[in-house]
């Protein structure tokens, strides 16, 4: 397993991992939304499809419609063509933040997590990889004073 894969299930202890996706099931997703899955992304889909912690959010969405009402694939099609989708035409959306705002990485810029305010129409620049941007999500969350509910402590 990768250093990567690790890390996450370190981050999430408690959480439920999907089983992973198939190589057809990528490529499928990439005809979807119209653009190749970066990387780190397509590393995380091939080890689970899905990533959800305990009484929180949905870290990584399941990737096809078919897998689950919240998915990788929807969540992109509808940012990209509902209010304001001007600023969010080179991203995929792959998550829910504690802000309960939309994780997403540029396909222009592989190493750029976002995360995407809706109510602002604000992409905002969070880290350089998916891991850094969970564990920047979980720093915020303990900054709170809130215990991070099903991720590590």
């Amino acid at each position: 397993m990768s250093e990567m894969i690790n890390k996450i299930a370190r981050l999430f202890p408690t959480a439920t991992y999907g089983a992973p996706c198939t190589e057809a099931e990528l490529v499928e997703a990439e005809e979807l939304v119209g653009a190749p899955l970066p990387a780190e992304l397509r590393t995380m889909y091939l080890h689970f499809n899905g990533i959800w912690v305990p009484g929180y959010r949905t870290r990584l969405f399941c990737l096809l419609p078919r897998h689950a009402n919240t998915s990788l694939v929807k969540s992109t099609l509808f940012w990209r063509t509902g209010p304001g989708p001007g600023a969010v035409q080179d991203i995929i959306f792959f998550g829910m933040s504690s802000k309960q705002y939309y994780f997403g990485i540029r396909t222009t810029q592989p190493q750029s997590i976002v995360e995407y305010n809706y109510d602002l129409d604000e992409p905002e620049f969070l880290a350089p990889t998916i891991v850094e941007a969970y564990i920047k999500d979980e720093e915020w969350v303990k900054s709170l004073g809130l215990p991070p509910p099903g991720g590590a402590d």
